[in-house]
């Protein structure tokens, strides 16, 4: 009999809006806490990594597989000053081939990098070498996540020589899905006036709410793509207790449900969307992550958060790209 199965379900990961949760990993919690999350109905995107090894990796695209979710691939940095072209690649080809030999590689769609330019020693020209060699060899899509530094220019670690703080446009020619990390703005009040002052220093123009600060941070990105009319663009609403740029306490449950809200419908407005992926659900030392904020031990579970989160993923999923 024709296994229809795997059809369906790349049909599923390549046509719709997609909305994953960071470090939601088999790398990062137990296959019970990731399958536990995922049937919460939050998500229909998984970023997973080999990092630990391949077997987590394989479990989670199995998993991806039955319930009809796709995955990104967080595939290592090249650094030209470390290894050649061809062994990055060699290393890279013999992950995939387990993935292959394991029937779970249709399962992803792309590769993906969070803030590659802010890895020491990676430049735009190996950023560019390593995109293009990928997207030749595999097909597949190719998807970085920027930092302000990334494409606004504003430089970060000025001790370190080898900091590349802004892309360059000609080294965007492989992309395909882009965005950029920006979590401490409020979706539910006007900026202050403070922050207005600050942003004009900035940028020579006044802003007055959070939503059109990361449209322009958007425009900004988009003028730095080869191919900007093609490129999807995403959005990573703040999923964990974060200090805001606005000052005052941490970020709460309904700033965090205002987040995902607030760049649903900035989402919702740009010629061609990919999707969300909210940060993040793994916590580092506290229980500041989403993590523990929804768990079920947890006394104040955020039983908001999960709901609207549920929503914006049942709208979204049934959106074609």
């Amino acid at each position: 009999m024709e296994n229809t199965t795997e059809k369906v379900v790349s049909a599923q990961q390549c046509n719709a809006l997609s909305v994953g949760l960071y470090h939601l990993d088999p790398r990062w919690c137990s296959m019970y806490d990731f399958k536990r999350v995922a049937n919460y109905g939050m998500v229909n995107t998984f970023r997973l990594t080999t990092e630990a090894g391949p077997g987590s990796f394989k479990k989670g695209c199995q998993f991806a597989k039955e319930i009809g979710a796709s995955v990104w691939y967080s595939a290592p940095t090249f650094i030209a000053t470390q290894e050649t072209l061809s062994d990055f690649m060699a290393k890279l080809d013999k992950q995939i081939k387990g993935l292959e030999s394991a029937g779970v590689w249709d399962t992803v769609v792309g590769f993906q990098w969070d803030e590659p330019l802010l890895k020491k020693g990676h430049t735009n020209d190996d950023f560019l070498a390593m995109t293009k060699a990928i997207s030749e060899a595999y097909g597949k899509r190719i998807f970085p996540v920027f930092s302000m530094y990334e494409i606004v220019g504003k430089r970060g670690n000025i001790g370190d020589p080898d900091f590349q703080w802004l892309l360059k446009k000609e080294s965007s020619e492989y992309i395909t899905d882009v965005a950029f990390d920006n979590y401490g703005y409020d979706f539910r009040i006007p900026l202050r006036d403070d922050q207005k002052q600050r942003l004009m220093r900035h940028y020579n123009r006044e802003f007055e709410s959070a939503q059109e600060l990361m449209q322009f941070y958007t425009d900004k990105m988009l003028e730095l793509m080869m191919h900007p009319d093609d490129v999807k663009v995403w959005y990573f609403p703040c999923a964990y207790l974060c200090r805001l740029w606005e000052g005052g306490p941490r970020a709460d449950e309904d700033f965090c449900i205002q987040s995902l809200e607030g760049y649903k419908n900035l989402l919702l407005k740009q010629k061609n969307p990919g999707g969300l992926f909210s940060y993040g659900y793994k916590s580092w030392g506290d229980r500041n992550h989403l993590d523990w904020q929804i768990d079920e031990d947890n006394p104040n579970q955020w039983k908001r958060y999960i709901e609207a989160a549920k929503n914006v993923c049942d709208e979204l999923k049934g959106i074609k790209l």
